[in-house]
């Protein structure tokens, strides 16, 4: 049996916590660095793409495979998935270099998971506010496709498909609120089912990432006219790029300072009407979640049913 593991994301799951304090501590498996994965799925052009000459990179190495991209799901999520387009793509070269993978996805309550996103978006650079950041009625016909997009969401839809590609068995569903909840069970009952062995006591479980606190996001906002980078869909009035690691890191730090007020919490990040417009589109989805594929834990961490 194929025993290659790969985390394709979502992303704002933990995946960064994954990759740097769990994965590469991993001692029977051998850990594809997320540069590497980065630059054999995921950076080629589609009518480039070599899965033979991929394939025949790992098939020198003795211990089974894990690898791990959050954009393997698709991209970011302020990328929508590129209308399903990225997600298709990336799903058909893993499949070609891996076809009997073990593929790990971690959903999470669109509620906290687009809040979340939102706030990645402005670490990332962005500074347009929610709405301007949700809907793109500005845009007309493909334009829209580069955005963020409710359907890619729609976690039932991408767990079929990979299903479709990998076989039932193979599909693998986490949820993030349970690994949050007790992330040192988490680990241990996910180390037993993929027959891993880490020395857990090594291991630091606190979170990577934190919310912002109420009075940081718009000094964010406003640092991030100073520089282009690094998202597409944003105002900047200067291209000062240098100093956007600098500034982040600086504004990181801050953060961490009760003087700078409360943590948001989703529905202050979102708004109401977003937060009630957000609850009713995932309804129909969600309720696929429990009858095609067994999700029945999402009601105890409230998704929208």
């Amino acid at each position: 049996m194929d025993k290659t593991l790969i985390h394709i994301g979502y992303p704002k799951t933990g995946t960064t916590w994954f990759q740097n304090s769990f994965f590469n501590k991993i001692q029977n498996f051998s850990f594809i660095d997320r540069r590497e994965v980065k630059e054999d799925f995921i950076l080629p052009n589609s009518l480039d793409f070599n899965a033979d000459k991929i394939r025949e990179k790992y098939k020198g190495i003795s211990k089974p495979l894990i690898l791990s991209h959050e954009l393997l799901v698709g991209g970011m999520i302020h990328m929508g998935g590129i209308n399903g387009i990225l997600t298709q793509e990336f799903a058909k070269r893993l499949n070609a270099v891996f076809p009997n993978a073990h593929i790990i996805i971690f959903i999470r309550n669109q509620i906290d998971h687009i809040a979340s996103a939102y706030n990645q978006y402005i670490r990332g650079g962005g500074n347009l506010n929610i709405n301007k950041y949700l809907y793109q009625d500005s845009f007309d016909a493909l334009n829209k496709f580069f955005f963020f997009s409710f359907a890619f969401l729609e976690f039932d839809k991408i767990i079929s498909f990979y299903k479709t590609r990998f076989g039932e068995n193979n599909i693998h569903v986490f949820m993030y609120e349970k690994f949050k909840d007790n992330p040192e069970q988490f680990i241990k009952e996910f180390c037993s089912q993929f027959d891993i062995k880490a020395n857990l006591s090594d291991i630091n479980y606190e979170p990577t990432n934190i919310s912002f606190r109420k009075y940081i996001k718009p000094i964010f906002k406003s640092a991030n006219l100073l520089y282009r980078r690094a998202v597409i869909h944003k105002i900047n009035f200067f291209k000062l790029d240098k100093f956007h690691e600098t500034v982040k890191y600086r504004l990181n730090l801050w953060n961490k300072h009760k003087i700078f007020g409360q943590f948001e919490d989703s529905k202050q990040i979102l708004g109401k009407k977003n937060y009630d417009f957000i609850k009713n589109y995932y309804k129909e989805p969600n309720k696929k979640l429990i009858d095609q594929h067994g999700l029945v834990d999402i009601k105890k961490y409230n998704y929208p049913l």
